[in-house]
């Protein structure tokens, strides 16, 4: 078995989940419990969109909580991968617009993904997409960046 697939199986538990995202997001807070999570097929966002083995999440959970709703993401990733910036968000723009084709004007729910690296070596890829943008400085201000949560 493929370690993506390990990591992809072992965070498929919610406890082990909101245990990884509240360390990262929330300095270890008991902010996300697992009652309050529930998985969600990652190919039913990307029908009609994209839809490929290629652009399923590994790990893609609804946050429910009686005051708001929020979709958390996990890529597991196991080589360095200088194109992970702008396929997060590729990835994060999909379920926006999974959300806009099916709440139509209502406020969209906050999308938080992080990529967990456990290959070899440390992270050595941009995090951000404008790292990979050539052009001037005047020019790339005024771009709208990308920028990815890694965790190596």
């Amino acid at each position: 078995m493929k370690k993506d697939h390990v990591l992809k199986d072992f965070f498929s538990y919610p406890m082990r989940f909101a245990d990884f995202m509240n360390a990262l997001f929330f300095d270890g807070h008991a902010i996300i419990h697992p009652s309050d999570l529930h998985p969600l097929d990652s190919r039913e966002i990307f029908i009609g969109d994209f839809l490929s083995k290629e652009r399923t999440h590994d790990v893609i959970m609804m946050w429910e909580r009686k005051d708001f709703q929020a979709i958390l993401i996990l890529e597991a990733q196991s080589c360095v991968d200088f194109t992970m910036a702008s396929r997060t968000l590729l990835y994060d723009a999909l379920v926006y617009n999974m959300q806009d084709k099916r709440f139509k004007n209502h406020m969209l729910m906050p999308v938080m993904s992080v990529v967990l690296f456990h290959g070899e070596g440390k992270w050595n890829a941009v995090t951000s997409l404008l790292e990979r943008v050539k052009g001037p400085e005047e020019i790339k201000r005024k771009q709208n960046d990308w920028k990815m949560r890694v965790v190596d």
